[in-house]
This record gives structure tokens, C-alpha cells and sequence, in this order.
């Protein structure tokens, strides 16, 4: 939370940390993702609408890909690997679940930077 840093003040200064989603990444798919989220709904966006952003687009892949039924796109998104998405680069693994390397983010200068 932003606020860590305010909160902790000296205790937190050079802390690293992880985060699900940074809007202030400089991976260029996260900043179009951003940008345009701000553009359209006038506020920067959150973890949940970056997450829903990538189901939405791990979906849509497999449909223009030539997906037409529930199982199909099933198997395609479990066969997902590096996947650019607004929340990070998304790897499915067997079980289903998305592998994502965490955004790294430092304490510098009294506010969270990326490391990445």
C-alpha cells in the first residue's frame, strides 16, 4: 500500500517488496494498459482491473486463435507461457494456475520504484 512508506518512514527506507500489479511499471505492456484504462475511466487502475484485463485478453487469445467451445479455450489458456499481461507475464501451469514473477519494487526517495 502507498501509504507504507509515509507510515514506516526511516524503517522502511530501501525496503524491497513485492507487488501483483505496479502502474508505474516500464514494461510497455503494463503502461498501454494503464494508459489507457486512465483514458477511458479517469482513474488509474488496480490490481483487480489488471487482473480482469488479462482474463479477459487470455480469453479473447484463444478465440481469435479459432477457439469455439468452452474446452478449447480451456486447453489454450492452460497452454498459455509468456503471456504479456497488464498484471505481468503470465505462465499457466498444468494445475491451471498463473505463474507470475512479482513486480519488485525499492523504497527510494520516500516512494516505491521498480526495479524491473
Amino acid at each position: 500500500h502507498p501509504e507504507l512508506v509515509s507510515i514506516g518512514r526511516k524503517h522502511v527506507r530501501g525496503a524491497v517488496i513485492s507487488a501483483l500489479f505496479h502502474e508505474e511499471s516500464r514494461f510497455e505492456f503494463v503502461s498501454d494498459f494503464v494508459r489507457h484504462y486512465t483514458e477511458t475511466f479517469g482513474e488509474t487502475p488496480d490490481v483487480f482491473a489488471a487482473h480482469g484485463f488479462d482474463a479477459a485478453r487470455l480469453v479473447m487469445a484463444q478465440l481469435i486463435a479459432g477457439a469455439d467451445d468452452r474446452e478449447e479455450v480451456r486447453n489454450g489458456i492452460l497452454r498459455t507461457q509468456g503471456f504479456p499481461g497488464a498484471s505481468g507475464v503470465i505462465n499457466m501451469a498444468p494445475d491451471g494456475n498463473a505463474r507470475k514473477r512479482p513486480f519488485l519494487l525499492k523504497v527510494r526517495g520516500g516512494k516505491f520504484v521498480s526495479l524491473d
